[in-house]
């Protein structure tokens, strides 16, 4: 209904046994014609992909249309590691009008992205830009530009039997939006875990402090300036392992049971007048049960006093130890109803 009848005729080119390119011609009866290009390569240090489509002049909109995306990472530069992600089109309705499929014609914010990554002993830092441009609906409510972002994570396991981890992560955002709310976010996050693991059972008591300051240089909602906060959360996991010779399909398998409490317990603290940047409620998943936090990202840490309970069975394959089939059951129980919340977003309650 976009496009019309068309015809589309690709050619491979096996340049090398690591590059290779594809080229395309595609004649639409409502477009016209378009060309395109896909460009891999692979070499020992660095690797990446290169694509271009070009409709030199569209028949519905009398213009030139293009779309552009290329992604490279190098490896050990100097020891670091570093790469881009960028992608755009020539105008907002370029995926409704040509893309073949739901999934890409519903995209809206092209990433450009640009990383740089380097580990020093048990640190590992990233320093990152991105930016995006943002089409239909999403310029009226555009995703956050990270402009600059600095990562710094800290890990150290069995220290004397301890886990000891660390996040700091300070990032400038900026929004193509007037009147939005617009700073310096600081995230500092310790964790400490203690884990006993033995044949039969394991337990992990753990412990962290979640730092946040935000330096606002527009904040249309508040007079303030300057928001802080700080907010420790406490866990306690602990589980059975109990394994028997079993079948799955006539074949000879172990299989396992393996029953697991959850517990975590985090105060509650008024973050109603902090910003939202880069938060969202976390899918419902089994690995988010024994989550500590609800929300994904740093401007939101949920107040819980839960616990979860669950059982998983595996069946393995004794001969090649491949995981053939995982059951697994959980329910989280409330002790308190959460009171820290997203604007416009009803927390879960049961």
């Amino acid at each position: 209904s976009r496009t019309g009848f068309q015809v589309l005729s690709p050619y491979y080119f096996n340049l090398a046994p690591n590059r290779d390119l594809t080229v395309y011609n595609r004649l639409m009866t409502r477009n016209g014609y378009q060309f395109g290009s896909w460009l891999r390569y692979m070499e020992p240090n660095y690797y990446g992909e290169l694509r271009l489509e070009l409709n030199p002049h569209d028949r519905n909109t009398g213009t030139t249309r293009y779309f552009y995306g290329t992604t490279h990472t190098v490896r050990n530069l100097m020891g670091w590691t570093a790469g881009w992600n960028v992608r755009g089109v020539s105008d907002d309705n370029y995926f409704v009008d040509y893309s073949a499929s739901i999934l890409n014609s519903a995209e809206r914010n092209l990433p450009r992205d640009v990383y740089a990554m380097r580990a020093f002993g048990d640190w590992n830092l990233t320093v990152r830009a991105t930016r995006y441009q943002n089409i239909l609906t999403a310029r009226l409510g555009p995703a956050y530009e990270r402009v600059p972002q600095v990562t710094a994570n800290y890990a150290k396991y069995d220290y004397h039997g301890f886990d000891v981890t660390t996040l700091v992560d300070v990032a400038n955002f900026r929004r193509p939006l007037i009147d939005s709310a617009e700073g310096l976010r600081s995230v500092v996050n310790p964790q400490i875990a203690y884990p006993i693991t033995r044949p039969v059972w394991f337990l992990t008591p753990r412990a962290g402090l979640h730092l946040t300051n935000y330096q606002m240089s527009n904040d249309p909602a508040y007079n303030g300036d300057s928001y802080s906060r700080a907010l420790p959360t406490v866990s306690l996991e602990g589980g059975l392992i109990f394994e028997r010779p079993s079948s799955l399909f006539g074949r000879d398998a172990t299989q396992t049971l393996e029953p697991r409490l959850f517990y975590t317990y985090t105060p509650y603290r008024d973050q109603s007048r902090m910003p939202v940047f880069d938060s969202g409620v976390a899918d419902l998943s089994f690995a988010q049960l024994f989550s500590s936090n609800t929300f994904v990202g740093n401007d939101r840490i949920a107040d819980t006093n839960q616990l979860t309970a669950a059982v998983v069975s595996r069946f393995i394959r004794p001969d090649t130890g491949i995981e053939a089939l995982r059951l697994a059951f959980g329910q989280r129980y409330y002790f308190s109803q959460q009171r820290v919340t997203l604007p416009g977003i009803d927390n879960t309650t049961d």
